[in-house]
Formats: structure tokens, sequence, C-alpha cells
């Protein structure tokens, strides 16, 4: 009996204890609620740890999807992330429940600078101040448009006035100091990064941010020592915040660049990670692989990118010329499927009546696929609309070579009777082809000036694809896409290597390994989410003047092929050029310039004749020789001397020069 008691108090005391443990854990789960999420998250961000940041954030809004503390929190993490389009969907969120939330319009602001938004970025932050004039993050926000903006007396005066109220603010501090790295001011520099460190040693976000402006430093001026200070920094953000995505993508880019090319991809796969979507990682840890000869590695990780980011035209453009440059057949199937989707952005352009940036497509479609049958066929028959007979003869003949049975022979046959009518074939240049003396160009890779974006190699592919555009105009030669990339390996990039490139071009123009080269083209661009930016300034080689210098901006999709095609012209217009007198008729002249260089019937040429003084004592007089164009083909022309005795006075191989219409002006 007393057995069975003592067996009943033991159970009664093991369901008891079982019960409280029970109540324990349901406790504990009630806890658990998304305040307790958002409290955890909101811990984790302040030390730099955005990854948990972001995992509890997510958790509290499972348990309340319009938790408005979470939406906002999580949006701040993601512009630590450089997720700014999931952050404007958050910000957004936060004021359609608080319309005055100056935290959200705070965040909007910043997502919308990284955007390249600034008018509305500048709004929002406005709003904010005229809430709060004491709110310093919408203050700096100010301060910062006006830095993007290139306003930096406004920036300056701003930072200013919040280092009054703050003199520990950390963002003043670091963007303070990045000013005055840009004019060369160092020493304050150092001074300013080493304040930002102390306001709070045991964030990342100072050490990330001095890693930063050290790495701008060793692109100003090239030395290395500061590359090291970078890497110290990076390595203290790192130290803190293991995941922390921009201190590890800046320590992988560095690797990259110092030839590392197992280190660098061990830092973007630490961030992958974590953040396995990051399409801008993907691609850096796919430029790694490229360059340590990893292709298939590589390929996958762009295709893995571009699936992340199917409008990114400065990826796409980057797998293109990968896939064209690489071991990759005519026949690859990603090569085949862009040259397919080059077509269709064609067609969109012709209905938009863009009609160069159409035919940039189409031309694209067949650098990726010669045999894109459409492709080819629309661009015959712009060269025919453009009365283009030479290219447009040579792509009937294409289309002949290659489709056989497509219907082409007999086309091509008429197209070689009414050849007989051209200039080209009546003055004898059928079978050769003309010699051009037209200037040749290069575009250097477009610099970063020390920022680390998401595409870091973005300037080798404006500078790519600004050359390809080239391609489709006259008046100039660039050296073609393969070429231009092998003289970049012999160049370093960076603002502060800009002398010495130029100098090494000269050794290798002087050597014969860039013929004729006459202009250079180089400068710096800015990238933010969705849009870029490019500064271009075009030199005379042999002078060293700068003969144009111009900004231009594009965003959303095709922004890297609509700014290579604006580049382009602006090149084209730019550049003067000349051509060489190739025949000498009874009543005319046959020069290398023709309707491709933009010359048509009526337009005028011009030669110069030193001819003695009558004067002994009087230098010789230079006199101006006019030609009239009376018929244009596609890379020749026919001219007439406005009086036909002129034709005594000029020679074969004489240079000849365009002459510009002047219209007279209303004298009021």
């Amino acid at each position: 009996m007393n057995v069975y008691r003592t067996q009943r108090r033991l159970l009664t005391g093991l369901l008891a204890f079982a019960l409280v443990l029970g109540m324990g854990a349901q406790f504990q789960a009630a806890e658990k609620n998304a305040i307790y999420y958002n409290k955890v998250a909101k811990e984790f961000l302040d030390k730099g740890d955005t990854y948990r940041a972001i995992i509890n954030y997510k958790n509290a809004l499972r348990q309340n999807a319009r938790f408005k503390e979470a939406l906002l929190g999580l949006g701040q993490a993601y512009l630590l992330t450089e997720g700014y389009e999931e952050a404007q969907k958050l910000f957004t969120e936060v004021l359609a429940l608080d319309r005055e939330n100056q935290d959200a319009m705070t965040g909007m602001g910043f997502s919308m600078v990284r955007t390249g938004n600034y008018t509305e970025a500048l709004k929002f932050f406005e709003k904010a101040v005229a809430l709060a004039e004491d709110n310093l993050e919408a203050q700096y926000g100010i301060a910062f448009v006006y830095y993007r903006m290139d306003r930096r007396i406004w920036a300056k005066r701003k930072l200013e006035g919040i280092l009054r109220v703050n003199p520990y603010h950390i963002r003043s501090l670091l963007l303070t100091a990045e000013i005055k790295t840009e004019d060369g001011r160092l020493s304050e520099a150092k001074k300013l990064i080493d304040k930002a460190i102390d306001a709070d040693r045991d964030s990342p976000e100072g050490y990330a941010g001095a890693g930063r402006i050290y790495f701008k430093f060793y692109a100003k001026n090239g030395d290395g020592d500061y590359l090291d200070d970078a890497v110290a920094q990076f390595g203290k953000a790192v130290a803190r915040g293991p995941e922390h995505p921009q201190a590890n993508r800046y320590l992988g880019h560095i690797s990259y660049m110092r030839g590392k090319f197992d280190k660098a991809q061990q830092y973007y796969q630490r961030v992958l990670t974590a953040w396995p979507e990051n399409a801008a990682i993907l691609y850096n840890l796919g430029i790694s692989y490229e360059k340590a000869g990893d292709n298939g590695n590589a390929l996958s990780s762009f295709l893995k990118a571009l699936e992340r980011m199917p409008s990114d035209d400065a990826l796409q453009a980057k797998v293109e010329d990968f896939l064209v440059m690489g071991a990759y057949k005519i026949g690859n199937p990603q090569r085949v499927g862009f040259s397919n989707e080059h077509v269709k952005r064609s067609l969109k352009k012709m209905r938009e009546n863009l009609s160069e940036e159409a035919i940039m497509h189409l031309r694209r479609a067949l650098y990726l696929n010669p045999v894109n049958r459409e492709a080819r066929e629309k661009l015959r028959d712009y060269y025919a609309t453009m009365n283009y007979y030479q290219f447009f003869l040579d792509e009937i003949k294409e289309l002949a070579r290659i489709f056989p049975e497509g219907g082409f022979e007999d086309p091509l046959h008429i197209a070689v009777i009414k050849k007989r009518e051209r200039l080209y074939f009546r003055e004898g240049y059928a079978d050769e082809p003309v010699t051009r003396d037209v200037p040749g160009i290069l575009i250097m890779n477009l610099s970063a000036n020390g920022e680390l974006t998401a595409h870091p190699d973005l300037g080798e592919e404006i500078a790519n694809y600004v050359t390809f555009a080239l391609g489709q105009l006259g008046r100039q030669d660039a050296v073609r896409i393969k070429r231009r990339i092998e003289i970049s390996k012999e160049l370093r990039d960076g603002e502060g290597f800009t002398g010495d490139n130029l100098d090494k071009l000269a050794k290798m123009a002087r050597k014969g390994d860039i013929k004729g080269l006459r202009y250079v083209v180089f400068g710096g661009y800015r990238e933010g989410d969705g849009f870029i930016s490019g500064n271009f300034r075009v030199m005379d080689f042999k002078t060293g003047v700068i003969i144009d210098e111009f900004a231009l901006r594009e965003s959303g999709k095709d922004n890297l092929s609509r700014l290579a095609m604006r580049a382009a012209n602006r090149i084209y217009a730019a550049v003067p050029y000349e051509g060489r007198i190739l025949k000498l008729n009874e009543e005319s002249v046959v020069v290398n310039l023709g309707l491709f260089d933009g010359l048509k019937a009526g337009d005028y040429l011009t030669t110069f004749r030193y001819e003695p003084s009558a004067n002994s004592d009087k230098i010789n007089m230079k006199r101006k020789i006019l030609f009239t164009v009376a018929e244009a083909d596609t890379l020749v022309s026919s001219a007439k001397p406005q009086m036909l005795a002129d034709l005594e006075r000029v020679d074969v191989n004489d240079t000849i020069y365009p002459l510009k219409k002047r219209r007279a002006k209303m004298i009021k």
C-alpha cells in the first residue's frame, strides 16, 4: 500500500513538473511574438549584423504583416545590403500606415539617391526636415544629394552644420573626409576617418566607410599603401560583422585586382551564403572566375545573376562579350538566344523611330550569331534605304552564301549587274577596298573614380559598347573591341593612372602596336540601381588638346546601349575628319569619303595650296581650293572644282577636308 502511494505521488509530481515545463514553453512561445523578433532584429542591426537583423524582421512580419516598426527596420537593413528597390517598397508601406514617419521619409530619400533619382530624394529629405529640423539623418541626406549632384559647396555647408550639432555624426564625418580626399587634402581626411571610427568602435559601419575612403585614396594617386590601409579597415569591419556585404565585396575586389582570384571567390561566397539571390555578388563572382580561366563557373554565375536581374543591360552586355570573346561557338544556345532578343529590341526601336539604336541592335544580333537570317535581311534593307550599295551588296552575298536554298541567287545577280552603274565600280574600286584615311580612335576603359560599383568592370563594358556603336558610323575608325581589350590589359584602372596610361599608349603607337591612332577617349562613370552616367573627354592624341568634353546619363532598361549610342554620336560629331584625293579625272576628282561619312551631292570639300607671293618680301600665300560633291557613293565621291583650272593645282594623295555650310546670321 505504501509503495502504491509512493508511486502515485511520484507520478503526480512528474505530471506537475511536465505541466510547469509545458506552461513555460507556451509562455516562451507567446513571448516570441512580432514585438520580440522586432526587438532582437533592432539589436542585430545596431551591431551591424544585417543578415540576422533581416531574418528577425522577416519573422516579425510573418506574425504581423503590417507591423510598422518591422517594415521600417527591414527597409533600413536592405539599404545596407544595397537592396534599394525592396527598401523603397517597404518604406512606401510604412508611409501608407503613417504619412509623417520621418524615418521612412529619410529611408526613401536614401534609396532614391542610390537609384539616381536625386530630385525625388531631395523632396523626401526636405519633408522630413520640415517635420523636425533637428533630424540629422535627413540633414545628412540633403548633404549627400548635393554631393552626388556635384554641388560641393552646398554639401560642405550642410555637413558643417550637422557637425556643429553632433561632432561625432559618423556618416557626416566620412562624407566630409571623402570630399577632402577628392580635394587632395588627405591628411585632414585621415583625421576625420579616425574620429568617425572612435565614435563607435563596435560597429562595422565606421570601419567599412574608412576602408572605402582609403580605397578612393589609392584610386586617386596609385599609392599601394592606401590599398593596404583599406584592406585593414575592411578586415576590422568583417571581424565585427562577418557577412557585411560592402566590406566583403571590397575585400573580394581588392583580391581580384591583386590576381588572388581564389581569395576573391571566398569573400563573394561568404556574402552569397547569407544572400544567395544577390545579383551583384554573383556578377562579381563571375568576373573572378573569368579572370581565373574558369569559363564554366564564370558563365554559370553570370547566367544566375541575369535570372535575378533580367533587365540589367550592363550584365547582359558583359555576358555577350564573354560568349563572343571566349571559346563559345556561333551555335551556342545563349549566343543564339541573345541574338534573337536583339532582333526584338531592334523592332521595338524601329516602332519608336529610333533608327540608329535599331541598327545597333541588328548589328549586335549578328555579332552574337552571324547566321541570324532575320537580322541580316533587315540590315540589308537598311543599307538599301541609306543607299550604302557596297554594304547592301555585301549583305546579299552573305545571305546567298549562308542560305544557298534561300532564294537569294536571283537578287544577288541583279545587284551585281546594277553595281556597274555605281561610282565605285566605274572608277575601278569594285575589286579592291578603298583605302581609308579617317582618324583612328581608341576608347579607354572609364574609371569609377574610387567607387566600387555593382559591376566593377563597367568602365570596360561602356568602352566596349561605345566602340561597337562607333562601328556603324563613318568619319573615324575605332580600334576593334578585341584589340581594345588587349591594349587595356597593358593599362591600369583609376583616375590616378591616366597620365601613365597615356604615356604607355604613346610608346605603343611609336612602336607601331597601334596603327593610325589620332584620338583617345577617356573619362569616368557612376552607377546606381538602374542608372549609368558617364563623363567623356575626347583628346587629340597628337597635340594633347581636349577637343570635346561631355556628360551623359541613362536609366531604366537599355541604359547601357542607349548611353553608348549617344556617346558614339557625340564623338562622331566632335572628331575632325579628312580624306584624300584618289584619282584625277578630266573635270573632277575622286576622294575616299562617301555617304557613310555623311557626304552627299552638293556638299563642299576643300584643299589648300601655298602659292608664291608677288612681293618677294612676303611669305607664300595660302590659297583655298573648293570642290562641290557631284556624286556620292558608299565610301567614295566625285567632286568638281569651282574653277576648272584648279585641277592643275591639285594632285593624287592631296588631303581634302569637308567644308561646313554656314548660314548668315540676321542682324537685328
